[in-house]
């Protein structure tokens, strides 16, 4: 499904209106997380729509130093992804949704166990926008763009308690 999925981001009008907070690479496994940032390198550089083949190029030329073993690894994920057909666009956008939905829960838990286990002292930066139900409604709903607006209000939280510009919800 990942795969599926970055061949619809291949698509500029699509990559367009779901690049950024709305696509992070973090929702994507590790292997498939690097083919995502050379896509948004891809996209920022040329601004417009691409192929596997594309990216593949790509890929392999930013990543020259990679291992045989890395190197068959990324071939087969490459085969697979231009064997992929695109998934339907509203399609994608709820997928997307969702796995971002449930990579925030999983932060969410992430940061409730490390409170429990006493590596976290304070989550008290993190609860305006846990407990605002304005912002946690938004967390349910079936549009990306409303995550992104819970995850900028968590990031504004965050980045406002801190006083860092570099901090991460």
């Amino acid at each position: 499904m990942e795969l599926a999925l970055l061949r619809t981001l291949l698509s500029k009008d699509f990559y367009d209106q779901h690049k950024g907070i709305r696509c992070p690479d973090s929702i994507f496994s590790k292997d498939v997380r690097k083919i995502k940032q050379t896509v948004d390198m891809a996209m920022e550089a040329y601004e417009k729509d691409l192929t596997v083949s594309d990216v593949e190029a790509l890929f392999y030329t930013t990543n020259q130093s990679m291992t045989t073993a890395n190197k068959t690894i990324y071939a087969d994920l490459f085969k697979r992804m231009a064997k992929a057909d695109p998934i339907n666009q509203e399609i994608a956008e709820t997928t997307l949704s969702k796995m971002f939905q449930q990579y925030v829960g999983e932060k969410v838990a992430n940061l409730g166990f490390e409170f429990v286990n006493g590596h976290r002292q304070t989550l008290s930066h993190y609860v305006p926008c846990l407990t605002n139900t304005t912002t946690t409604s938004r967390l349910t709903s079936r549009s990306s763009g409303m995550t992104s607006a819970w995850t900028h209000s968590c990031r504004h939280q965050s980045l406002r308690h801190s006083g860092s510009s570099t901090s991460q919800a």
